[in-house]
């Protein structure tokens, strides 16, 4: 359009200045050695302007022919990527239909072409894990950092978390560490590295990042405790493994005041110390615990717990009872040790409190009318020991 118009701009300025020179016409004359030429002004100019318009016409040809080969080139480009787009999609549509062969062939097929490779490489490496391909999904994601502008840790993140979930846990703890490297504050980075060091039973230095990100707040308190009681248990289990019975509070020394009142790490050191029969110490130990931080689990484990003087297990439940004279897993405890010593109008009194207690409170228990039951039969209350049993059975039909 905008050479059209110029073309009739030049026209009409022609056609002006024709009607202007009727009059007077000019004379121009051109020598060049032998040569002459000789015309009118007006047809001068009119020359001038149809040469200046062939060659603009053949220079406009010519710049068309010259760039010909790119704009073809840039089309083709154009089309390929909009393939590449079309099984971009089509691809990530076959994953989550988990036509993991299909969205694998489509999304490699093409990649090539795509202005996001790196895309069509995750898509097709998480494809070939859930086919077991191993080779193939190392390969893709190969492929993903080799088109990644820079080291990026989602592709060694993405790829240790592949691995983990196929239990090949030293190449996974490869990727996980090459990650952290890229970023070592990386929250899912930390969460997946501790995950796999423990997969290893590696608790040392699984407690060594522990304690280097201890102040980076890089895992929420929750998550860290998990991490943690999860390392100090494994250290714990490792070590009481390797020692003597009469080495094993040595160990238990060694470990910190805080991880001592956590149940599960307590539960651990108890569990060795019975197996050793050592079953006072493990009384002295949940006393101990019990008396630092009172705990539903720790309270039931010292009712469970069979030692030589029960009766002094009594005496230091009774204790407690000054304190928490409405626990209904003290009551519980206190009647199984009473049972067991045949104090069973004691034994009565404390499970009744108990169920009483669990009632009240909305969360009945089933073994405590159990245990009742026991206590009545052998106190010779067959009906009342009945109605303890039938409601046991009707506890254990709701829950």
């Amino acid at each position: 359009m905008k050479w059209l118009l110029t073309f009739l701009l030049m026209i009409g300025l022609a056609l002006s200045f024709v009607l202007i020179s009727q009059e007077d016409t000019g004379f121009v004359v051109l020598n060049w050695n032998a040569w002459t030429v000789e015309t009118t002004l007006t047809v001068f100019i009119m020359g001038l302007l149809a040469t200046w318009f062939v060659l603009d016409v053949v220079v406009r040809l010519l710049m068309a022919l010259w760039s010909l080969p790119k704009k073809l080139a840039r089309r083709h480009a154009a089309k390929k990527q909009y393939k590449a787009d079309e099984e971009l999609i089509s691809g990530t549509l076959d994953l989550l239909q988990q036509n993991w062969e299909q969205a694998e062939q489509r999304l490699t097929k093409v990649a090539t072409y795509s202005v996001l490779p790196s895309l069509h490489y995750l898509g097709a490496a998480y494809a070939a894990h859930q086919q077991d391909k191993q080779v193939e999904m190392a390969n893709y994601f190969d492929a993903v950092r080799e088109h990644l502008p820079v080291e990026h840790p989602a592709s060694f993140l993405f790829q240790a978390k592949l691995q983990l979930a196929q239990q090949n846990f030293n190449v996974a703890l490869e990727n996980a560490l090459a990650a952290r490297q890229l970023a070592p504050k990386n929250t899912q980075v930390i969460e997946t590295l501790l995950t796999i060091y423990a997969k290893l039973s590696d608790w040392e230095l699984m407690l060594k990042i522990l304690a280097d990100i201890r102040k980076q707040k890089v895992l929420s308190d929750k998550q860290f405790q998990m991490f943690n009681i999860q390392a100090v248990k494994g250290k714990l289990a490792y070590d009481l493994d390797k020692t003597s019975a009469q080495d094993m509070p040595q160990i238990w020394e060694k470990v910190s005041n805080d991880m001592r009142l956590q149940p599960e790490v307590l539960h651990v050191y108890t569990q060795y110390l019975t197996k050793s029969g050592m079953t006072r110490l493990v009384e002295t130990v949940l006393y101990e615990s019990l008396q630092k931080k009172w705990q539903a689990e720790v309270i039931t484990w010292y009712g469970k717990l069979h030692t030589s003087d029960t009766l002094k297990q009594i005496a230091h439940a009774e204790t407690w009872l000054k304190s928490h004279y409405n626990d209904a897993d003290l009551l519980l405890a206190l009647g199984r040790l009473c049972l067991r010593e045949k104090l069973l109008d004691k034994a009565e009194k404390y499970l009744k409190n108990s169920v009483n207690q669990l009632s009240a409170n909305q969360q009945p228990n089933p073994l405590a009318y159990q245990i009742l039951g026991d206590v009545l039969m052998q106190m010779n209350k067959f009906e009342e020991a009945g109605k303890a049993y039938q409601q046991a059975l009707t506890c254990m039909s709701d829950q």
